[in-house]
């Protein structure tokens, strides 16, 4: 069965993938928009509308934390993967889903396609632990 390689690969793309987000989340700056007040001498305020851009880590206020997160957990599904543990390779995706839920308001959005590469990738290894057990039992 190919499964199992198809998996691994799927995983190393997904890890991939998930670096390559960070580090386009982290560079690319972020328009903000608002309105400023000023108070003049005579105490006239004045308002005005502003655009800036800022970099996510002025914006984010954890810094890079947020991430590192799913970087970490694809590791956890890449390692899980090649080692065929497939309780922790589902413990990973749940975790990249939750994150991807929490986060689909800011940063989630970019890691869509981490979400579904992992989600294909524990679907090939639970196809073939499913496979190994029914072939095992049956005869097949």
């Amino acid at each position: 069965m190919y499964f199992v390689d198809i998996s691994k690969i799927l995983a190393v793309l997904a890890f991939i993938v998930c670096v390559w987000v960070g580090y386009q989340v982290w560079v690319t700056p972020i328009e903000y928009s608002g309105i400023e007040v000023y108070n003049s001498a005579n105490g006239v305020k004045t308002e005005r509308e502003v655009i800036k851009l800022r970099n996510f880590e002025k914006v984010s206020g954890y810094g890079v934390i947020p991430l590192l997160i799913p970087i970490f957990i694809c590791l956890l599904a890449l390692w899980a993967t090649f080692k065929l543990k497939i309780i922790i390779l589902a413990l990973s995706v749940l975790l990249i889903i939750l994150f991807w839920v929490l986060t689909i308001f800011s940063i989630g959005m970019a890691y869509s396609s981490v979400v579904i590469l992992l989600i294909v990738a524990f679907a090939m290894n639970l196809m073939t632990k499913l496979f190994a057990f029914k072939s095992k039992n049956y005869g097949l």
